[in-house]
């Protein structure tokens, strides 16, 4: 299916996913948001993007008994120099051990501490599968008993192939 590309607010569509989801959050949870000003508008596929920070911002919830939900939104860029929008999802999680750190991203796969949460195993897949088709970048730096941090980095404009 194709991209449908629009020029929107990264900044809205991160609040309006943290809002529709913080109410999953446990008790004692603490649900933020940190977005920057200087944050550009942003041309990718709205909705997409939006299914990603949702993904995101779901596990992060549904792993974090206790503690903490952060999201921020900054304005960055890649490597190369391309302009991006960058969006964290931090969490005080339980952690994922280095080892499942680049798995977590394959379909079906479920790190083996936490098996006993629900879940298909497919939703950091199709996050990674999304944020790759927009040209963007998406990680994870994670230390076991302190939690969670996941990255995703889109370009402000998409990078159109060459033919």
């Amino acid at each position: 299916m194709p991209l449908q590309l629009t020029e929107f607010d990264m900044n809205k569509l991160a609040r309006e996913v943290m809002l529709r989801l913080s109410d999953r959050a446990q008790a004692g949870i603490t649900a933020e948001i940190a977005a920057a000003d200087d944050v550009p508008l942003i041309q990718a596929d709205r909705k997409r993007v939006g299914q990603i920070l949702s993904n995101l911002i779901e596990n992060a919830f549904k792993y974090t008994p206790e503690g903490y939900v952060r999201v921020t939104t900054i304005k960055d860029h890649f490597d190369d120099g391309r302009p991006a929008v960058h969006v964290t999802v931090w969490d005080s999680g339980p952690g994922i051990p280095a080892s499942d750190q680049v798995a977590i991203f394959a379909e079906f796969y479920r790190v083996s501490e936490q098996r006993d949460v629900p879940g298909t195993g497919l939703g950091l897949a199709i996050a990674y599968r999304l944020t790759e088709r927009h040209r963007g970048k998406i990680w994870v730096e994670s230390i076991i008993g302190e939690g969670s941090t996941f990255h995703l980095l889109l370009p402000i404009s998409p990078q159109l192939e060459q033919t």
